[in-house]
């Protein structure tokens, strides 16, 4: 059985009790991985109480305390890290020490313990989760490069440095791909892996009554027609240019319900988003409810009449369009990147993103609150195109990447 070393961006945990789309679906890798163990599974997270409560029969978690700059149980490293520091002192004039200076191995005690593990471990692969790519060159030195891999979770300019060192890539779309892999000279396998959810999840309905009673306590009445908005409060995601379409709205009958923060459950504040803070409190059809854990975004998913997803940058994906799909939202997207190849005509309204998004957008939304049979269809449409993008499905497509190998 394979063995496979998933190393995350070391911002929030795995499990994902912090949220974070990459960490959301390395859990479903792990999850599904139990449930069908078809390979070993080995996961680098950052160090979380609640999530190292969690314990995997295939799957092994190595936790990195920032705070002791430690390994849990990896505390035999210190006499090893110390012992090669005063090797490389001592030798610092030669040639090898040179060349690990080069490596940035002796500058981070954190790859220095990580290189331990790999190598303690026996990796068959090692997949790089939207990391520093630059930082993990080392472990060159026990996984052959055609073992590594890049998992790009974003759109990234090609780096030919970088792929002569990690030539494979994992991408979420074709247009990650594409943009990532232009020189074809470069040897190395690229392939598209499409991002999957929890389609039970999302596919839960309430019934009428709670949805009413939900409503009301969130300021919505029952003829209300109510837009929802998940995501990062950043300027990419085009959350400025939405608050001035329901600037430009002046139906107090249409409410939007914004969900979401900075940088998921961690609580950073930026001067962004205190000016779009500031534009919600000033704006009384806008509620605001701030970060809120996946696993209850179902019933705020439920309660809403129509989604948008207004980014203003090339996305890499979007998950959160899928999960709106699922649970039967119209969409309203921007065409951006890799996203509409999740999203179809038959379940989405795509806009350009121009100068001219915030008025597209209004009309677009005014539009839809008055049009129940478009959004009985684009409903409709939806829930069968989610359909293509279940966890299952992409745990299964994720092992025969190194089936084929």
């Amino acid at each position: 059985m394979k063995k496979i070393l998933l190393i995350s961006p070391m911002k929030l945990p795995i499990p994902s009790v912090g949220g974070g789309a990459v960490e959301k679906l390395l859990t479903h890798l792990i999850d599904e991985n139990e449930r069908h163990s078809k390979l070993e599974l080995a996961i680098v997270s950052i160090f979380d109480k609640s999530a190292a409560r969690t314990k995997y029969k295939h799957s092994k978690v190595f936790y990195f305390d920032n705070k002791k700059q430690l390994f849990l149980g990896e505390k035999r490293n210190t006499v090893l890290w110390y012992l090669f520091r005063l090797w490389i002192k001592l030798v610092h004039n030669n040639r090898y020490a040179k060349k690990l200076n080069r490596k940035h191995i002796y500058l981070d005690y954190y790859v220095f313990q990580l290189y331990q593990i790999v190598k303690r471990e026996k990796i068959d692969y090692i997949i790089l989760e939207g990391t520093d790519y630059e930082k993990y060159d080392i472990l060159e030195r026990l996984v052959k490069k055609e073992k590594f891999f890049i998992h790009l979770h974003s759109t990234q300019e090609e780096k030919i440095a970088v792929r002569r060192k990690i030539p494979n890539s994992i991408a979420i779309s074709e247009y990650v791909k594409f943009a990532w892999v232009k020189d074809s000279t470069i040897p190395g396998k690229n392939v598209v892996l499409y991002n999957g959810i929890d389609l039970d999840l999302f596919q839960k309905r309430i019934k009428k009554e709670e949805r009413d009673i939900l409503r009301k306590e969130i300021g919505v009445q029952e003829d209300d027609f109510l837009v929802i908005y998940c995501g990062r409060v950043v300027p990419e995601k085009g959350v400025k240019e939405l608050l001035e379409a329901f600037d430009i709205i002046t139906d107090k009958r249409i409410k939007l319900l914004f969900i979401g923060n900075v940088d998921f459950a961690n609580n950073t504040t930026t001067e962004f988003l205190r000016n779009i803070k500031y534009k919600i409190d000033n704006n009384p059809n806008v509620i605001y409810l701030g970060y809120v854990d996946n696993n209850r975004m179902p019933k705020y998913y439920s309660l809403a009449d129509m989604q948008v997803v207004p980014s203003i940058w090339e996305e890499g994906a979007g998950l959160v369009a899928i999960e709106g799909m699922a649970t039967g939202l119209p969409l309203l997207v921007t065409k951006s990147g890799g996203m509409i190849e999740y999203v179809n005509d038959e379940a989405s309204i795509q806009v350009p993103i121009d100068s001219n998004l915030s008025l597209n957008l209004a009309n677009y939304i005014i539009s839809l609150s008055e049009n129940e049979r478009m959004r009985i269809s684009m409903k409709e449409a939806g829930i069968k195109r989610a359909k293509e993008f279940r966890k299952e499905k992409y745990y299964q497509d994720f092992v025969s990447i190194f089936e084929e190998e």
